[in-house]
């Protein structure tokens, strides 16, 4: 089981600055208004089933220095955590993929079902804000997220189904509350802010 709470001093530096997270509410895929179509069947990574995920820059503008970066998850509250990037690929999330839902997760606790224990992932999950016109947010939540993620076959890399992931340097501006380098996701073209670059999610399997 992965341990959320457990990161160098260098991870918790970047909250250092800042009040409790604040996360957008979630909203489905199909209700967003976004013309686009999610995949109705889902391809996991090749290899392994444990893999960690690195930012591969998909364009040539913005900050290049945030890509090659490695997403990990900090603790931000009760069965939630936020999609940190981080230089140091020993600080990786090691993520699973379920298939069914197209849910990229790593374990988190357990409960019992009956007789049966049963894992409760935390899953990553795209959510929409009122906060501007196509500013989009990547959350960590506890349960199952049906985000429809799926992976290129050939160059074992995902996008999300709707809009652009990008790594971004935020200094707590108010649209997420976060410091630090952080995994977003927007909607449309390439990203213009000179503090991010659009990027895609390699899986690297290292187990």
């Amino acid at each position: 089981m992965l341990n959320i709470l457990t990161f160098s001093t260098a991870i918790i530096t970047l909250f250092a600055t800042t009040n409790a997270l604040s996360i957008p509410s979630f909203s489905s895929l199909t209700s967003r208004g976004v013309a686009c179509t999610s995949p109705t069947n889902h391809t996991p990574p090749s290899g392994k089933p444990r893999f960690e995920l690195l930012t591969v820059a998909t364009s040539n503008v913005g900050n290049l220095s945030l890509a090659g970066t490695w997403v990990t998850a900090a603790h931000n509250g009760a069965g939630s955590a936020a999609p940190l990037l981080v230089n140091n690929q020993s600080l990786a999330a090691i993520w699973k993929y379920n298939k069914a839902r197209g849910d990229i997760f790593f374990p988190g606790a357990t409960e019992k079902v009956g007789n049966k224990t049963e894992e409760i992932p935390y899953s990553m999950i795209l959510y929409s804000s009122n906060v501007s016109t196509g500013i989009m947010h990547v959350g960590v939540e506890i349960g199952t997220g049906n985000s429809n993620f799926t992976f290129d076959p050939v160059r074992n890399v995902v996008s999300p189904p709707c809009g652009t992931f990008s790594a971004c340097y935020l200094a707590n501006d108010g649209v997420y509350g976060e410091s630090g380098n952080v995994l977003v996701w927007h909607q449309g073209g390439p990203n213009q802010d000179a503090s991010c670059v659009d990027v895609e999610l390699k899986a690297v399997d290292r187990f």
